[in-house]
């Protein structure tokens, strides 16, 4: 049978073909309706054993056989035969598609067999001027070597028009046509018709009474000299109403609005607006039915409007996701709820009745991982927050997806529910997709021009084993400094809610510019790590090490400094919080991060050469209007420092790529510090995004006061590669001086 755009019934022959039925009267009728009957109901008893696709030559099979519904291993129905037909025709690549059956021993192969548009060779724009060609072509949607896809030619005339209509050409008209070439290829013709613009004259709104008219002009956002764009002006109308309907004016409307053109030095046109704002509403009553898990004084206590409150459809509808969350959270699925909202319009009071339909609760049954080669069990089992037999908490399955994901083994992460014969139980799906950058052997080099080259060397493996564990080897050298260490993690210690963090180290850093010093660190730290609550972890470290202070050529040290060693040993406790959501590129796009840390070093307790105290606090927020990663990422960070008796190596630091960018490395210290840092990330690909920055500091000491705040800003660039993210950044001061500053590593 083939099917284009008009759809007409099906039924079956005996061997063959699907044909199309054809209306016959009298006995004809009735002889081909006990013949329709009898040949479904034998059909209704095979088996699909096969499906085939023919005739596509550019489209491939799979994407065709994911529209369809019919599956191998399923009894045939022809009502989803002709649904599937339909689907595969609106996929907008084919031209015709028929179905056809045939019956073998092993049951019924099903064959789709299709003929596909032309494929397009040549796409010709006319009507409009060389300087629009490349505007007018990032609109198109069809693309030269592709099959011809009717939804795509629709698609493009509207997004013609729109442009056009936004630019004044209100009566501009766009005629999309195809001229065959030679078989199965066709050229695509965009003929345009701009027409003449038209500018807004005036805007008059009238029936105003509780806004004003400049607010109501301010919300339109079409006024006087803008060209006319019917679409905008729809625009305007909706947030003038939503404007209204927040206030209470539930039934407030405009009517069609008056458009009167004129010639006036070229083509004009007056725009009136009269709106009928009706008579605001509030709820006088609130009735709640069906509900038996939570009681019907919780829900009034969510449910918003309340009684005497002005009604606003907004926050109905925010507080009927806030009851469905609550929910969701005791295990039900099924929740049902039905609002009826019965208004006296003259008395303006409105009387809201919420029906519910709870239905079982549902509890997790078997959970199955799939897709994970490498990873073992204990990396889920740590990650997912339920287990099985438990209630079925939908926050908890959102929040184990986000711990999963932001372990950074996995491409790919999904948690599905999977019905089963029970409707009280639910079995969960988990399929991850494992990346490639758990393990890597990094060769880098960056660029400051106070610091001049360096280099940095990584041997890193996450996931060591498939249990979550890490490894890695670092060793950062340039002309200032030499660093190497080597660390180790393990999440989940002994199978257990505990971490432990091993790292032993070895630094020298010169301070010639300046200060006139060496110094050298090696020791090694010790830290383990423990929930304490959804979102939060409690980490406690233990650190000792040998620190040598010595000249730099020979010239005198810093006051404050003694050359030789020294011990320092000293206890931080932690306290984190990380509400980070990653995209598919591993962006942190929302949510947030912050911690504050107290580290003690020597006393009575610990021994040593120091005895000092800092205190730190951090806070990371991200926020992203949509969920598209393609969408821009404004990214704040502020940080606090604090130190008390502090040696002078030991002070905090500003300067440079990490802090304050436009000055140079470690430029300015002291033993308090305040920094902030405000970043509009901007996604080029997948694989690099552009950044706009903000850097601000305060740096002193408790005898010189406090600061003004320096600030630096700048342009800069992120990009994936194999050797790691690079970090590309331009920085200027307020002096306007610029340094340029290359470095490997995460985004904050």
């Amino acid at each position: 049978m083939k099917c284009s755009k008009e759809k007409g019934p099906l039924h079956l022959k005996k061997e063959g073909f699907f044909i199309r039925p054809t209306i016959r009267l009298g006995l004809a009728l009735l002889f081909l309706f006990f013949l329709f009957l009898e040949v479904s109901v034998f059909a209704s008893s095979l088996i699909i054993s096969q499906i085939q696709i023919q005739g596509n030559e550019h489209i491939k099979s799979g994407e065709i056989e994911n529209t369809i519904q019919s599956r191998v291993g399923e009894p045939f129905s022809e009502k989803m035969i002709k649904q599937d037909m339909q689907a595969i025709y609106d996929m907008g690549y084919f031209r015709e598609v028929e179905a056809l059956k045939e019956e073998g021993e092993d049951g019924l192969k099903l064959i789709f067999r299709v003929r596909e548009n032309p494929q397009i060779m040549q796409i010709e724009l006319e009507g409009i001027e060389e300087r629009e060609v490349e505007k007018v072509r990032k609109l198109v949607t069809l693309e030269e070597g592709q099959v011809l896809n009717f939804k795509s030619i629709q698609e493009t005339r509207n997004r013609i028009l729109d442009f056009y209509h936004r630019e004044g050409f209100f009566s501009s008209q766009v005629e999309v046509s195809q001229a065959s070439l030679k078989e199965n290829e066709c050229k695509i013709l965009i003929l345009i018709e701009k027409k003449e613009r038209v500018k807004i004259a005036e805007v008059r709104i009238e029936g105003n009474f509780h806004l004003f008219s400049e607010r109501i002009l301010s919300l339109l956002k079409v006024k006087p000299g803008q060209y006319f764009d019917e679409g905008k002006l729809r625009e305007g109308i909706k947030r003038v109403i939503d404007r209204y309907q927040r206030r209470g004016y539930y039934f407030a409307s405009f009517k069609e609005p008056q458009i009167e053109f004129f010639e006036r030095r070229g083509k004009r046109v007056n725009i009136t607006l009269e709106i009928e704002e009706g008579n605001r509403i509030f709820v006088s009553q609130v009735n709640v039915e069906g509900n038996e898990h939570l009681s019907s004084l919780q829900i009034l206590k969510i449910l918003k409007p309340g009684v005497g409150e002005v009604f606003v459809p907004e926050f109905l509808e925010e507080s009927i996701g806030r009851l469905e969350t609550k929910y969701g959270k005791a295990g039900y699925l099924y929740l049902h709820m039905d609002r009826d909202l019965e208004f006296d319009k003259k008395k303006g009071r409105l009387t809201i009745s919420l029906l519910i339909r709870e239905g079982p609760q549902v509890k997790v049954g078997k959970i199955s991982i799939e897709g994970n080669q490498r990873s073992k069990e204990r990396v889920f089992e740590h990650s997912l927050l339920l287990k099985e037999g438990e209630v079925f908490d939908v926050e908890k399955i959102r929040e184990s997806w986000r711990r999963i994901y932001n372990l950074g083994f996995f491409e790919k992460v999904s948690i599905d529910p999977l019905p089963t014969s029970s409707r009280e139980v639910m079995d969960l799906v988990i399929q991850v997709e494992e990346g490639e950058r758990t393990g890597r052997l990094l060769f880098g080099a960056g660029y400051g021009q106070s610091s001049g080259w360096g280099g940095t060397v990584q041997i890193y493996r996450d996931n060591l084993w498939g249990e979550g564990k890490r490894i890695s080897l670092n060793w950062e050298f340039a002309k200032n400094k030499s660093d190497y260490d080597i660390s180790f993690l393990d999440r989940w210690m002994q199978n257990k809610d505990l971490s432990l963090d091993l790292s032993l180290y070895n630094k020298e850093h010169r301070y010639y510019d300046r200060e006139n010093y060496e110094k050298r660190r090696n020791g090694g730290k010790i830290e383990w790590g423990w929930p304490f609550q959804k979102y939060a972890r409690c980490f406690l470290a233990l650190r000792s090490e040998r620190i040598h202070i010595s000249q730099v050529d020979e010239k005198p040290l810093p006051e404050g400094l003694e050359e030789g060693w020294k011990t320092r040993r000293s206890l931080e406790l932690t306290l984190d919080r990380d509400t980070r959501v990653r995209d598919e590129t591993f962006n942190a796009y929302k949510g947030s991060y912050s911690y504050l840390s107290m580290e003690t070093n020597g006393g009575p307790l610990l021994k040593g050469d120091l005895n000092f105290t800092k205190y730190k606090a951090e806070l990371r927020e991200y926020w992203r209007k949509d969920e598209f990663w393609m969408s821009p990422i404004l990214a704040l960070r502020l940080r606090g420092r604090l130190g008390e008796r502090l040696p002078a190596y030991e002070k905090f630091y500003v300067g440079g790529q990490q802090t304050l960018r436009g000055y140079d490395l470690n430029e300015f210290n002291g033993n308090k510090m305040l920094l902030g840092t405000l970043e509009l990330r901007l996604p080029l690909s997948k694989n690099m995004s552009g950044v706009i920055f903000v850097d601000g500091a305060q740096i002193w000491d408790e005898d010189s006061g406090m600061p003004e705040c320096r600030t630096g800003w700048g342009l800069g660039m992120r990009i994936i590669t194999p050797i790691g993210p690079l970090q590309l950044d331009w920085g200027i001061k307020e002096t306007g001086e610029g340094k340029f500053y290359f470095g490997i590593g995460e985004a904050f």
